[in-house]
């Protein structure tokens, strides 16, 4: 009859192997961390941004009445017809694109910012 040999146990969860016991208890034990490898292959050039379309001011006239006492609604939600929306868009667009902030310093993004930025001007 042969014996077999005693099963070992994993080491429990955290523990070290026998040579890396007791490393890395100071600053001074522990291997300073590798530098990255370099590429040795050139930086590649940069694409060039997109050339932006012109934007060209526009301007109407716009009728404004009294303001009317009583109920002032604060949310509209409206559904907008297709060339509405894309009026809209290049307004939106070229106010972002021009830097342009609301009265409260905040930059114009969206179409919600280009409600209030126009809305602002009426004013």
């Amino acid at each position: 009859m042969t014996k077999k040999p005693a099963k070992t146990l994993p080491p429990p969860a955290g523990a070290l192997p026998e040579e890396l016991e007791g490393l890395g208890s100071t600053e001074e034990d522990r291997p300073a961390p590798a530098d990255p490898p370099v590429s040795e292959s050139p930086c590649l050039p940069v694409p060039a941004a997109p050339p932006v379309p012109p934007i060209r001011p526009f301007s109407i006239d716009v009728p404004l009445a009294d303001p009317e006492i009583g109920y002032i609604g604060l949310h509209v939600d409206v559904r907008l017809e297709t060339h509405q929306a894309a009026i809209l868009k290049r307004l939106a667009r070229a106010l972002t694109l021009s830097h342009a902030t609301l009265a409260n310093g905040r930059h114009v993004e969206g179409n919600g910012g280009a409600v209030r930025w126009l809305l602002e001007k009426l004013d």
